[in-house]
């Protein structure tokens, strides 16, 4: 790749970047259904029109968040939360991690754990394939878990998971 391309790709992901920071503010400040692309154009600082040339529309953009918050939140903590030695150790810190992250931005965590239910595409096709990743991470601890002996085998490691980001999300949301 030639230096303008790097410079190119730097600039569009820069600015994708903003507009994703700029649909956090306004889905947190008016909720999904009440935010308009203009707004979000508004928080990022760009124009209505640029919003299409980077995501399809709000429910993209949703999903996007959602992507970038769960793609962030596992990088940042995957080496803290799997170095421990056992289950439980291993559900805490994935619980502090989870807590820590979105008690650093709280319109994320608005977004995350209150707008995201309430669109149609994240109940569908974001829930399913994005959502999913997370559950997963906690159902792969819960049956290491139970592997070991350390967890009761009459769980289900996915149901486990749902139950621990449900408890997760009243302590956000509370």
């Amino acid at each position: 790749m030639n230096s303008k391309s790097r410079g190119e790709s730097s600039r569009a992901d820069l600015r994708r970047r903003q507009i994703l920071e700029g649909a956090i503010r306004a889905f947190a400040a008016r909720g999904f259904y009440r935010t308009r692309v203009s707004d979000i154009a508004k928080a990022a600082g760009v124009a209505d029109g640029t919003i299409y040339l980077y995501f399809e529309g709000k429910d993209d953009l949703l999903a996007q968040v959602l992507r970038q918050a769960l793609d962030s939140f596992w990088d940042r903590g995957e080496a803290y939360v799997l170095e421990a030695s056992s289950a439980a150790e291993q559900l805490g810190r994935f619980v502090e991690l989870h807590l820590s992250y979105m008690g650093e931005d709280r319109d994320l965590a608005t977004v995350f754990q209150v707008d995201l239910r309430h669109s149609p595409h994240f109940l569908g096709d974001v829930s399913r394939k994005i959502f999913r990743d997370y559950l997963d991470r906690v159902a792969d601890i819960v049956a290491r878990g139970q592997a070991s002996g350390e967890l009761r085998r009459d769980l289900f490691p996915l149901q486990a998971a749902q139950m621990v980001f449900g408890v997760l999300d009243q302590l956000v949301t509370s």
